[in-house]
């Protein structure tokens, strides 16, 4: 009827007006959908965001979230815990929340799964079909819409990154922090089962301990295929000079996915971003850094080879040993030892059973310890097998394969 029609028209003005009115908006999404806008405020702001979504026992599959574009610090998230029922299917979620906007940027995202969106219902819809997807009204009706801009992520924000990393493919860059402080740790890799496959780790220049590790345990799920994995948190990091690294496997990575892509794919790798204005770091080449207190390093070891390198200690010393092989069943077959070059007798060997799991394959094994060395002159020696070595891994690479082989550091 002439009624019902204008009634369809006037619901529809009312939409759109609704929307016109909105700081930003994602709405009437679709399946398969990965959506985000950017806006800049110049002052804060109260907002009341509204979202319509799918979810089911606990757990979202269409829903938003919204981040600091400066930090990648969630700011707000479409929890099932805090949604009530939409209307139609029980499934359909909606969540209210009025929170107060700091001035700064911000992006805002929805994602959808592949069945029950705006584009094809498969159960009854929402009561407020148009509006599936997220928007955040101004909660004053004299909204001030000239503290309100567009913002677009063209600019890489982060102090560092190491992205978009492929197949069989490692990637290392230096930090230099002139003041301690804490830093967001953004990573997307591969994990399954406990085990991190595509990660990332810091170690420090100085003393070559891994400072931070993506943990799969502290990991969340990063969007499409389970074993898509995300670490957004902050880390400490003390004044000093790191160095930062991502390495991955033969499969599923940036271009070359063999499950569904994670929501965020050209983030797959590691980024940092600074958390607070006082905390003050740079990018620095890493190839430009080597630890003062290396006293000899042989890394990087390949099949069949035998490295050595002599030093001389002037006066007793202890010396920190770091040192990754192989072996398995109480035997070495990678592995390194010091030699007393007067003597010629070994002051130290790396032996199974004092070694432990590196990461990856069983058989790749890691010795981390302290000995004292009396003023002299020695020799470090690393002898690897014909198989399973730096580059050229017959089984999982250990965490830090570029590390294959034995360095000695002076403690101070």
């Amino acid at each position: 009827s002439v009624n019902s029609s204008v009634s369809d028209a006037a619901v529809l003005k009312y939409q759109r007006a609704m929307k016109d009115g909105a700081i930003v908006n994602l709405n009437a999404v679709g399946d398969r959908s990965y959506l985000s806008r950017g806006f800049t405020l110049s002052k804060s702001v109260p907002v009341e965001i509204y979202a319509v979504g799918e979810g089911w026992k606990g757990e979202m599959f269409d829903y938003g979230w919204l981040i600091d574009a400066n930090t990648r610090q969630k700011v707000w998230q479409m929890r099932y815990d805090k949604t009530d029922h939409a209307g139609g299917a029980i499934k359909n979620r909606v969540e209210r929340e009025t929170i107060n906007l700091a001035a700064g940027d911000y992006l805002l995202y929805f994602k959808t799964d592949d069945n029950h969106s705006h584009e094809k219902w498969n159960a009854n819809p929402p009561y407020d079909p148009e509006f599936w997807g997220v928007a955040i009204f101004p909660k004053d009706k004299n909204f001030d819409e000239s503290i309100l801009s567009d913002y677009r992520d063209e600019k890489e924000k982060a102090l560092l990154s190491l992205i978009r990393v492929g197949d069989n493919e490692y990637k290392e860059s230096g930090l230099s922090v002139e003041k301690s402080g804490k830093f967001r740790i953004y990573a997307l890799g591969e994990g399954r089962d406990g085990e991190m496959y595509d990660y990332g780790w810091i170690t420090d220049v100085e003393t070559g301990k891994t400072v931070w590790k993506m943990d799969y345990r502290k990991t969340e799920h990063a969007g499409g295929a389970n074993k898509n994995r995300l670490f957004n948190d902050l880390v400490y990091l003390d004044k000093g000079k790191y160095i930062v690294h991502y390495k991955t496997d033969g499969s599923h990575s940036y271009n070359d996915w063999n499950s569904s892509a994670p929501y965020e794919p050209d983030k797959w790798g590691i980024s940092i971003y600074q958390a607070g204005k006082d905390v003050v770091a740079k990018e620095i080449n890493s190839s430009n850094l080597k630890a003062e207190n290396v006293i000899a390093q042989l890394t990087r070891v390949g099949n069949d080879e035998h490295l050595r390198r002599r030093f001389t200690l002037d006066k007793t010393t202890q010396i920190r040993v770091y040192a990754i092989g192989e072996g398995d069943w109480d035997e070495m077959y990678d592995y390194g030892w010091i030699e007393n070059e007067e003597t010629g007798r070994k002051v130290w060997q790396m032996r199974y059973r004092s070694t432990e799991h590196a990461g990856g394959a069983k058989k790749n094994r890691l010795v981390d310890t302290i000995i004292t060395l009396d003023r002299g002159t020695y020799t470090v020696h690393y002898v690897s097998d014909d198989s399973h070595s730096y580059n050229d891994w017959n089984q999982s690479a250990p965490y830090k394969e570029i590390d294959w082989g034995i360095t000695l550091y002076r403690i101070n």
